[in-house]
């Protein structure tokens, strides 16, 4: 189930996956999508379970729904996403839900589902999951991080509207890494991060010839005029990037938007991006004040660092757009301004 409170047009890459992980497995998924009608539909009622992604912002949203899959079937409810990996405890403990996934879901709801099929019970040894079963909790460590991206199977766009895809650019959303390096206290990743601790590299990038697999395949699927690569941070893998740019303008030769940090890019880099075809960077930005930005949000960016990249995107001819917060703790107003 995708919530989507916000309203965004932009594919949810993260169901995305977990649906391809599942049918290249031989599970059949549906998708409940909530962008288009803003209330909770009642599911396709032949499918065994209802596993949902939420953020903190989507979950009252969320267990709308799964009430009303729990009055109509009976059937179990699982709940992923940021919701449960950050609060897990309190998740878990709502009534309507069954088994949280925390983490990283496609090896973990791939053996839950598997082994779910063959005993017809929820499964209570799967790592990642915290499951419910007898009125007891039965709470699994997390498995190690994936640590080779090329294997997972493209995310599968066929479950979505395809007003995901036309509506905005068109074009679609593309993740060529996971995780991040930088520890932004208002981020999720430092959080992640602790978690994953010991269990592998956090930050992780595809080849650029699995990423350019990918672009085909949608290039031949869907009539796509521009691409978003939504990394947390596009721009911090120089050399993997240098050999993107390369290869972007001959193969592809298609505008792209890319996230970008300040104080990871060159004006050399600028120069090659723009010549690829990049035509936007979103720079974090989130304070102007240096103290909130680094002693509060622990941002580590001076000013000339981010004047810097907003003048050579400028030079170079990209649209760049800076993003802010306001209403940080210890914020003035004096300090908004």
């Amino acid at each position: 189930g995708y919530i989507n409170t916000t309203g965004s047009f932009d594919m949810p890459l993260g169901v995305a996956y977990l649906s391809s992980a599942l049918k290249s497995h031989g599970f059949e998924t549906g998708l409940v999508d909530l962008t288009w009608t803003h209330k909770p539909e009642i599911p396709d009622k032949s499918y065994d379970l209802l596993a949902l992604s939420s953020t903190t912002l989507e979950y009252q949203d969320a267990l709308k729904l799964a009430e009303l899959w729990k009055r109509d079937t009976g059937k179990p409810v699982i709940i992923g996403g940021c919701k449960p990996t950050v609060e897990p405890e309190e998740t878990i403990s709502n009534p309507l839900v069954d088994a949280i996934c925390i983490g990283e879901a496609e090896d973990a709801l791939l053996e839950f589902v598997e082994k779910y099929e063959q005993t017809g019970a929820l499964p209570t040894d799967v790592k990642n999951f915290w499951v419910k079963r007898e009125n007891k909790i039965h709470r699994k460590p997390l498995r190690r991080l994936k640590g080779d991206l090329d294997i997972l199977p493209f995310p599968d766009r066929t479950i979505f509207d395809r007003r995901h895809l036309e509506l905005k650019y068109p074009g679609t959303t593309i993740l060529t890494s996971r995780g991040c390096p930088f520890s932004c206290s208002m981020c999720i990743n430092h959080y992640l991060q602790k978690l994953y601790k010991g269990l592998g590299n956090y930050t992780r990038f595809r080849s650029v010839d699995n990423i350019f697999e990918e672009i085909q395949s949608v290039r031949e699927e869907y009539k796509v005029q521009r691409l978003f690569f939504i990394d947390d941070t596009f721009t911090v893998n120089h050399v993997r990037l240098e050999e993107f740019c390369q290869r972007y303008r001959k193969e592809v030769d298609m505008p792209f938007l890319i996230m970008g940090r300040c104080n990871t890019v060159t004006r050399d880099l600028i120069e090659k991006l723009a010549k690829a075809g990049c035509v936007y960077i979103g720079f974090g930005v989130e304070s102007g004040n240096p103290h909130i930005r680094n002693d509060v949000l622990n941002r580590g960016m001076d000013e000339t660092a981010i004047v810097n990249a907003f003048k050579w995107s400028r030079e170079a001819g990209i649209r760049t757009a800076s993003y802010n917060m306001l209403g940080i703790p210890g914020e003035t107003r004096g300090m908004m301004f």
